[in-house]
């Protein structure tokens, strides 16, 4: 038994020392492109973020992380404002970047840091990018900030997307930074009453390209060319985040062959309802009026007294009935003599004195007689119905 605690203890430090081993080894390096605001490893923008506050007072310091047609919907990009977008691989969707270029013709800035602008906003822009691998040097036009030398850095903070030549030749561009080779890598477009600022190295503005750049200081000659006024900051087109955003309906309507599929899905779901509908649909059942119980009971009844023929006891029931009718509608009392009765039954009911006479004659008449006919019956149920059709009580 103390051998298997033995055992047991020591298969428990084992385990133990492997995890504090495991916690204790160094983290590899993440360099991974993210450019969040947020994001501390190489490629964030932590860094940079943090220089654009030291610049910008924090009321004209926003953060969107919505697609631009929303943020400008919603009112949260001034107008006249900077858009800044820093990520790796810009792909907006049609919609997004006429939200933007729209903004820019309004007379807004946008300042857009990427090595890879896709067809839609190559297009919008009229500007495209190309990759070039080697490490790459950098320098600025504008005699102020150009350098004795060419900056150069390492191939993972450029790796540098190049604009092509045949891209910026047109009016109202201006070539701000090129590379050793006069390759343009950061440009400025007019565009209606705003203008498009292109810089097309990402990771020169992430953590690890502007720490270890400690001489040049290019990061600060970039934000140089900020226009004055408020800096919008876009969280939403950054690697990984642009279809976590944009929804799954949204992705489908932007992807043709998704769109079509979703349209003859739904048209296809609409045509079954509907004949599926109409074929399933139960038949409304007839139903036979209600029928009338009390009257075949009635029948019955009288049926049941006609075949004992035992006029006496229906001309005894007439009478009960007749005398329930003056106590019950009437409110006289049938313990009275006959004659007084028969006066407050008249003046109640609003019918003649010989009326009520006749009724009561005809019945002790009858009930009189040793054996009651059916015609007996019929006398005193006509005399009882007369006083009842000439009653207005």
């Amino acid at each position: 038994m103390k051998r298997q605690h033995l055992v047991t203890v020591m298969l428990g430090v084992i385990v133990v020392a492997l995890v504090v081993f495991q916690y204790l080894q160094p983290q590899p390096i993440d360099w991974s492109e993210d450019f969040r605001r947020n994001e501390t490893k190489p490629h964030g923008c932590t860094v940079l973020y943090g220089m654009l506050e030291a610049i910008r007072p924090e009321r004209a310091l926003t953060v969107v992380r919505t697609t631009p047609e929303d943020a400008f919907l919603e009112g949260e990009v001034p107008e006249g404002s900077t858009y800044m977008i820093v990520t790796g691989m810009f792909n907006p969707d049609s919609a997004s970047m006429g939200s933007l270029m729209d903004f820019v013709r309004r007379g807004g800035t946008l300042f857009l840091v990427t090595d890879h602008a896709g067809i839609v906003a190559g297009d919008s822009m009229r500007m495209r990018t190309d990759v070039k691998w080697d490490s790459t040097s950098i320098d600025f036009t504008n005699p102020r900030l150009k350098s004795a030398k060419a900056m150069r850095f390492p191939r993972s903070v450029t790796n540098a997307a190049v604009m092509l030549a045949d891209s910026i030749d047109s009016a109202g561009v201006t070539v701000l930074a090129v590379t050793s080779e006069d390759e343009p890598v950061f440009v400025r477009r007019s565009v209606g009453d705003g203008a498009i600022y292109f810089l097309s190295m990402p990771r020169l503005l992430g953590n690890y390209g502007i720490l270890v750049d400690t001489v040049q200081n290019v990061a600060d000659k970039i934000l140089a060319y900020l226009p004055a006024g408020e800096v919008v900051w876009d969280e939403h087109f950054k690697p990984g985040q642009t279809k976590e955003r944009q929804g799954v309906l949204r992705y489908v309507a932007n992807t043709e062959p998704l769109a079509w599929a979703w349209y003859v899905t739904m048209a296809g779901l609409a045509l079954f309802v509907v004949v599926h509908a109409r074929r399933r649909q139960r038949a409304i059942p007839v139903l036979d009026p209600v029928r009338n119980t009390t009257v075949e009971f009635v029948h019955t009844v009288a049926m049941l007294y006609h075949h004992v023929h035992d006029n006496r006891d229906l001309v005894e029931k007439l009478q009960k009935l007749f005398l329930d009718h003056v106590r019950t509608r009437l409110r006289i009392r049938t313990d009275q003599p006959q004659d007084v009765m028969a006066k407050h039954i008249a003046t109640t009911a609003g019918v003649h004195i010989d009326v009520v006479n006749d009724v009561f004659q005809i019945l002790t008449n009858v009930l009189s007689l040793s054996e009651v006919t059916d015609d007996d019956v019929i006398r005193v149920h006509d005399a009882i119905m007369t006083f009842h059709s000439r009653s207005t009580a």
